[in-house]
């Protein structure tokens, strides 16, 4: 579950605005619409729902705390 390394591009725009990088997963911005992207949660409760993934693990992985 975790014994995978995830990579994360973060890209800036002019200023200091955060741009969600293309490619789906969860960063840790709170604000950032990919906490409300439906098919983002719909993959990570159908991994949690198969045991792919703890009620832990599923936190931090939506929180960005990874």
């Amino acid at each position: 579950m975790f014994n995978q390394s995830i990579t994360i591009d973060i890209e800036y725009e002019d200023g200091d605005e955060f741009v969600h990088a293309e490619g789906g997963s969860f960063c840790s911005d709170p604000t950032c619409p990919c906490h409300e992207d439906a098919d983002l949660i719909a993959e990570l409760a159908q991994d949690l729902e198969n045991g792919l993934l703890t009620p832990e693990e599923a936190t931090i992985i939506f929180t960005g705390k990874y």
